[in-house]
């Protein structure tokens, strides 16, 4: 299952299209959404419901999954 069109639509909208962890509009990366808490640790089958996506800056994605930037 992908996350629709419509539903990245949702989520960039109720973001007002900024990081919600930051609130950066994003750097040369753009902006991504991601899984609050994937299914591999513990996250709910309904992996792509509006309420289980976050909307993150490159910066931020990084972050939430512990990649050092270059």
């Amino acid at each position: 299952m992908r996350i629709t069109n419509a539903q990245r639509q949702r989520i960039y909208k109720r973001a007002g299209r900024l990081c919600e962890q930051c609130g950066s509009a994003g750097d040369w990366r753009g902006l991504a959404i991601h899984h609050i808490k994937p299914k591999g640790i513990g996250g709910t089958k309904k992996v792509y419901a509006d309420e289980e996506l976050i909307l993150l800056c490159g910066r931020c994605h990084s972050e939430r999954h512990h990649i050092r930037e270059a």
